[in-house]
């Protein structure tokens, strides 16, 4: 056994526990440890750690190395971007400073957005069949109908026609900081209602 080496004469249970943890690491990296196995036991052990460890090495290495891939792919892309929008600016003659808005804009818009996830950004709630849904919307949508007193005496009339109006009308959205919801003389096609964050109004001056 490993424990009867002559260099593990005299170890306390703690020094065993640490050479035992030390010749653990040892199997996934480089690293040399003067433990070795010591009968037909240990050996088989020892030998189904060096492929489990290899394995590992091998699955965690092509993680990383796809990861940094993507990692690079898209910054590449975003400076290509930026590139041809700098270009697009020069060569149509944009102002300085309508172009350092877009630019700041845009910087902002294409951080990741903390807010609440959409329908809209998962792919597979499409797969779902029509009725699950209608009850989908509804959870989602209901209680800010419900806020209003008049659809809150149709729901309790018909509480079906709000269950249609949950999955027909409502539609979500996520607007970045300093972006225009609506604009002066654009016609109003739709109601907004805040579910998160915080909006201004710019009442233009006469």
């Amino acid at each position: 056994r490993w424990i009867d080496l002559p260099t593990m004469d005299g170890l306390s249970v703690s020094g065993l526990y640490c050479a035992a943890i030390h010749w653990s690491l040892t199997q996934f990296s480089p690293a040399t440890t003067p433990i070795g196995p010591q009968n037909s036991q240990e050996r088989i052990f020892a030998a189904f750690l060096v492929m489990f460890a290899l394995g590992f090495l091998t699955s965690l290495v092509s993680s990383v190395a796809a990861h940094t891939t993507e990692i690079r792919a898209m910054s590449a892309k975003r400076q290509t971007a930026e590139t041809m929008l700098r270009k697009f600016f020069m060569v149509r003659k944009i102002s300085t400073l309508l172009s350092a808005r877009v630019m700041s804009f845009l910087k902002n818009a294409n951080q990741k957005h903390r807010g609440l996830p959409h329908e809209a950004d998962l792919p597979e709630l499409l797969m779902m069949p029509e009725s699950l849904r209608i009850r989908l919307h509804a959870e989602l949508y209901m209680p800010l109908l419900l806020k209003s007193d008049l659809f809150s005496l149709v729901g309790e009339t018909d509480k079906s026609l709000l269950v249609r109006a949950c999955h027909v009308v409502f539609k979500e959205r996520s607007f970045p900081p300093r972006f225009d919801v609506f604009v002066d003389n654009t016609k109003a096609d739709a109601s907004l209602h805040t579910v998160s964050g915080r909006g201004t109004y710019y009442k233009k001056k006469k």
